[in-house]
């Protein structure tokens, strides 16, 4: 029998793999979920070539014999083995100093297949890109390792074949060839580390062509952006990570084609923009219970928290934005989430390039501009929302709007003892289908509910211009400062203008129904409630209460045929 040397490369490549009975302790203390005969295995650190009395077979062998079926079923995959690859194992030193890319380069090229690369204690430093193709590397894991950039590059490059369709070939149907499938990355610290004054540069991962990629469990800290996807990727996971303080994106979809992401659970604070959608298509997106912070970047500040732009191309389609906590440091100078789409629908049924989006059940304030902003959209619910303090509009909306919900939202401008901004300000030459029901607008210092076409007279047979099946209704609007208070200064505050203000005077409004809201004004408006429109056919106008001493009035409401008026106390109102 051969004696093994210690100091021979071979040997350390092949005591740093080792079984992946062995590695799903790590998986098990990472919440990856890797089991081995329905239990468990304890953590245990992996052998880094200076134990050699217990070498394990090389990734090689173990390849070999793994790859004799082609292709194995899913009960399969929680019974055989990923060979491991300690990058320490190549040479890399996680001393902070040295360059380590080549190191973990050669780490990465020499795992033959399916296997997992790991990062033990230690701080890494980067100096080019290392590209990991999920084709042979299953895994990246960290055990409390920093990647740390000094230069403006990517870390790592995930890599794989998925440019077309809803999976790759290998994904398809029951059975799963073994590589391709749900590559994870996880445990990794990521920064830049450029000096105090310069400190935002890199990116820490470009995601690219990838099916099933899981972000798990890291950092991305100081870096210009934490994850870049491009080309095309389907069925990603980023969740339980924390990104902070990064120059100008968390996460920036950069013109990429993605369908199916989940961004959950994660904490991010302090970029420029925090999720930034830019000119890409993405498709079934839930970005949910996360907490999503804005801040003064030591650059440039914040500009939004959530921006989708399709002005320049893309599509944002069936998005559901759910419970997150939305707040900025009254530093922003846009709105904190804005779906920017420039492309007007064209007549003969064209769908938006902004559809189908639910903002639901997130707490939303504390902004330097807007809350929540959108343009040319279709199929859009923004309901059940907390808003508070945002020194512009808690809700925008601007041109062709279709099938829009705004409903059952609480909108207060009230915060440390300062009324702020207005409620929800809509300004449309093109509304089909809108619902304004069930809010409560409280402490606010401009107009509660504005909604106006901003075009001047046209002419004749222009037809486009036209409102049709508006519904405000059951709506609470609370002009006056709560009583424990007792805010003296207040005593000489008094909103101009008419609290609920419906104005269409170069088109027509059709199918307007305006019951059942209620307007407690007392002396801190001018006006209550206004409809006006070139012409006005199908307007239900009923059982609203305007309450208080109103100096103005109460009403300014259309007559004519068509138009019904009813039980609105007071009765009184003055034709428009």
């Amino acid at each position: 029998m051969t004696e093994k040397n210690e100091n021979d490369p071979q040997c350390q490549k092949d005591s740093a793999e080792f079984s992946r009975r062995e590695f799903i302790g790590w998986s098990a203390a990472l919440g990856l979920g890797a089991r081995s005969g329905g239990r468990y295995s304890p953590l245990r650190r992996p052998n880094t070539g200076s134990e050699t009395d217990n070498v394990q077979p090389s990734a090689t062998a173990q390849a070999d014999d793994l790859t004799q079926a082609e292709t194995f079923t899913v009960d399969d995959l929680h019974i055989e083995s990923y060979p491991v690859v300690d990058v320490r194992a190549w040479g890399a030193t996680g001393d902070g100093e040295t360059d380590d890319a080549a190191a973990i380069q050669a780490a990465v090229e020499n795992i033959d297949d399916n296997g997992v690369l790991y990062f033990g204690p230690g701080t890494y430093r980067l100096g080019h890109t290392v590209t990991v193709d999920v084709d042979s590397v299953h895994r990246v894991v960290g055990e409390n390792a920093y990647i740390v950039l000094d230069d403006d590059r990517v870390a790592f490059e995930i890599v794989g074949d998925s440019t077309d369709g809803s999976a790759p070939p290998n994904a398809r149907g029951q059975n799963l060839y073994r590589t391709q499938v749900q590559p994870i990355v996880t445990g990794l610290q990521f920064y830049s580390d450029r000096g105090i004054r310069e400190p935002y540069v890199g990116t820490a991962l470009q995601i690219k062509n990838v099916f099933g990629l899981q972000v798990v469990a890291c950092g991305f800290h100081n870096l210009d952006t934490g994850i870049e996807f491009v080309d095309t990727s389907r069925n990603v996971l980023v969740r339980n990570n924390h990104f902070h303080d990064n120059q100008h994106y968390g996460i920036h979809w950069n013109g990429c084609n993605l369908h199916q992401t989940v961004v959950a659970d994660n904490f991010m604070g302090y970029s420029k923009i925090l999720l930034f959608a830019d000119a890409a298509e993405l498709y079934n997106v839930h970005i949910a219970n996360n907490d999503l912070e804005g801040g003064i970047a030591e650059k440039d500040g914040i500009r939004n928290i959530l921006l989708a732009d399709v002005t320049e191309g893309g599509t944002v389609a069936s998005w559901k934005i759910v419970g997150n906590t939305i707040e900025d440091h009254h530093g922003a100078t846009d709105a904190l989430v804005r779906f920017r789409n420039g492309r007007m629908p064209q007549s003969g049924g064209e769908l938006a390039a902004v559809r189908f989006v639910d903002v639901v059940d997130n707490t939303i304030g504390n902004s330097g501009a807007i809350g929540v902003a959108l343009e040319n959209v279709s199929g859009f619910r923004i309901d059940d929302n907390a808003f508070y303090r945002s020194t512009d509009a808690a809700i925008v909306a601007r041109q062709h709007l279709e099938d829009v919900s705004i409903s059952d939202n609480r909108i207060t401008g009230y915060y440390l003892d300062t009324v702020y901004g207005k409620g929800v300000e809509i300004t449309s030459t093109q509304i089909r289908g809108l619902t304004v029901a069930d809010n409560v607008f409280g402490q606010l210092s401009g107009r509660p509910l504005s909604i106006r076409n901003p075009v001047g007279p046209l002419p004749f047979w222009v037809s486009d211009l036209a409102w049709e099946n508006i519904q405000i209704t059951d709506n609470l609007v609370r002009l006056k400062t709560p009583y424990e208070l007792n805010l003296d200064w207040l005593d000489d505050y008094r909103l101009s203008g008419y609290a609920i203000d419906v104005v269409n005077r170069t088109g027509s409004v059709s199918g307007l129904r305006v019951s059942g809201n209620q307007l407690r004004m007392r002396e801190y408006a001018e006006h209550g409630l206004r409809i006006s429109a070139a012409f006005t056919e199908g307007t239900v106008v009923s059982e609203n209460v305007v309450t208080g001493d109103v100096p103005g009035d109460a009403y300014n409401l259309p007559d004519g045929q068509g138009v019904v008026i009813a039980t609105n106390v007071p009765s009184r109102h003055k034709s428009s």
